[in-house]
């Protein structure tokens, strides 16, 4: 058993999706995981994507003594894909506050995602080009840190 709180992320958005504003209201981005969605689809009511791709490789990082409870430090990594709207004036901003309603959502929500989950944090978000003007990506990565008693 390894640590993986994607579904306990998954699970902090109402209906699985993200919203931000835009100058035409509220838009959505569902948040799946990679191996729910291989193919990267969205519906007409979404103007975006954030998978949160498989498997996580976790590390032991400490064992305590007698070797029962071990912490454990699993790196996330979440692709964010957002479709320019036609007119969409400021798709920067949009991103920006998807991006902040995920960072928030984790960080006032952390203790609660899963009991053997305890610290999750943002490492980096970095921009990806894209082959069309019409295509925004960024990369997120996090990293979570937990607890769990070895039998």
């Amino acid at each position: 058993m390894t640590l993986d709180p994607r579904n306990a992320i998954v699970a902090l958005f109402t209906n699985g999706k993200i919203g931000a504003t835009t100058e035409y209201g509220t838009e959505y981005v569902a948040i799946q995981l990679r191996e729910d969605n291989m193919n990267a689809t969205i519906t007409n009511d979404q103007v975006g994507l954030l998978l949160l791709e498989q498997i996580p490789s976790t590390t032991i990082t400490s064992i305590s003594i007698g070797g029962k409870t071990v912490m454990e430090m699993t790196s996330i990594l979440g692709n964010l894909w957002v479709v320019r709207k036609k007119g969409m004036k400021n798709p920067d901003v949009f991103i920006k506050g998807i991006l902040d309603v995920f960072e928030n959502m984790i960080l006032d929500h952390q203790w609660d995602i899963d009991a053997n989950t305890r610290v999750i944090q943002t490492d980096s978000i970095m921009t990806i080009p894209s082959d069309s003007p019409e295509l925004m990506r960024k990369s997120i990565m996090l990293t979570a840190w937990g607890y769990r008693v070895r039998p």
